[in-house]
């Protein structure tokens, strides 16, 4: 039916006159490499894979990957060199330190914990240790927290590490009782107020609408 109504369709591949070891490509003019070659000087070369490498069967890339536990160096893949309390990563292509430890230079070096502090998970950034429930982090030292009367300790690693009960304000190292006018309450939020129905605000006042 096409033929009938004179119609064509494009061709997927064209003729290839390219070197050997090469393709048409499949859309449009021209030639690639076949797989495990790469074009050097309009060329296709064998891809060559260096010890310890595996071919990728790609058409891009450099056509190979280095075996687990190898590292690709200078068209080379070289051993990986583990040190001491360190492991290879789930890929192989690198090591990480074990838990307690931390990067340091070319090896892992032991984390210190200070009194009153504990270890984090491996996967966990920063020093690497966190503070007790109670204490906060002072520079490289966990210092215990001072609650003020009216206050709790809360669960944050950061700021004072604690808060004021419902109806008292923070101030630098105190709860203050919240100032609540004659028809007001108590808000939500337990750190302010506001004007019982049908009062509004007025200043620090409640005033009955006109």
């Amino acid at each position: 039916m096409i033929a009938a109504l004179g119609l064509t369709l494009p061709a997927l591949a064209q003729t290839n006159d390219g070197p050997d070891n090469s393709s048409a490509k499949l859309y449009g003019d021209g030639w690639e490499c076949d797989t495990g070659h790469r074009e050097i000087d309009g060329r296709c070369e064998a891809v060559n894979i260096p010890e310890n490498a595996y071919s990728t069967a790609r058409r891009y890339g450099l056509g190979w990957e280095c075996h687990y536990g190898f590292e690709k160096d200078y068209g080379q893949c070289v051993k990986i060199d583990v040190p001491e309390n360190a492991f290879l990563n789930s890929q192989g292509d690198r090591w990480e330190c074990n838990r307690g430890f931390v990067r340091a230079r070319t090896g892992c070096e032991a984390i210190k914990v200070p009194e009153n502090g504990y270890l984090l998970d491996r996967a966990s950034g920063g020093n690497g240790w966190t503070c007790l429930h109670g204490y906060i982090q002072r520079n490289d030292t966990c210092e215990a927290i001072k609650v003020p009367e009216n206050g709790y300790l809360t669960s944050a690693t950061y700021g004072r590490g604690w808060d004021c009960e419902r109806g008292f304000v923070k101030t630098t190292s105190a709860c203050k009782p919240l100032d609540v006018p004659e028809n007001a309450h108590i808000n939500y939020s337990g750190r302010d107020w506001e004007c019982n129905r049908p009062y509004r605000q007025v200043g620090e006042t409640c005033q009955m609408e006109d």
